[in-house]
């Protein structure tokens, strides 16, 4: 009876163990930056679940991981920020995030400064201000034309 009740204990204890095990979710995946086209990994830079905080640094090759907070299921959207002087995210968009069940995500960096960041009305304005040369160079369809400002 003694060494059912020891293998009984013994069994719970393992159960225990494997629960907590499982209650910790980590989202992980690849932080690159855009350079024209060129993907490079964007090592050193801070991420971390928007409204959760516990920033982690993302290793040579751009990995992350950070721990996602029981509260959330897979199927939730969650926002990751990440940090990184003149980068921001370009994908996923806004930073927001479904959970799916292998926890993963790739997440894109563009400089702050690029053009799919700027609003309707702010690409406006920057066309408004190029000389009227210029103007008539861009093309609706997107075909390209004889570029000489002077």
């Amino acid at each position: 009876m003694r060494i059912s009740t020891r293998i009984a204990m013994l069994t719970l204890m393992l159960l225990s163990l494997e629960e907590l095990a499982r209650a910790e979710n980590w989202l992980q995946g690849q932080v690159l930056e855009n350079h024209g086209g060129t993907n490079k990994p964007a090592a050193g830079a801070q991420v971390w679940i928007v409204n959760v905080g516990n920033p982690y640094l993302t290793k040579a090759d751009g990995g992350y991981r950070v721990l996602v907070p029981d509260a959330y299921r897979v199927g939730q959207t969650i926002v990751l920020y990440v940090k990184r002087k003149g980068w921001a995210i370009a994908t996923p968009v806004g930073g927001k995030v479904e959970l799916n069940k292998d926890l993963t995500s790739d997440i894109l960096l563009s400089p702050e400064t690029s053009s799919e960041f700027l609003s309707p009305a702010q690409l406006d304005k920057l066309l408004e201000s190029l000389p009227e040369k210029l103007k008539s160079l861009v093309k609706p369809d997107g075909k390209e034309g004889d570029a000489d400002p002077a």
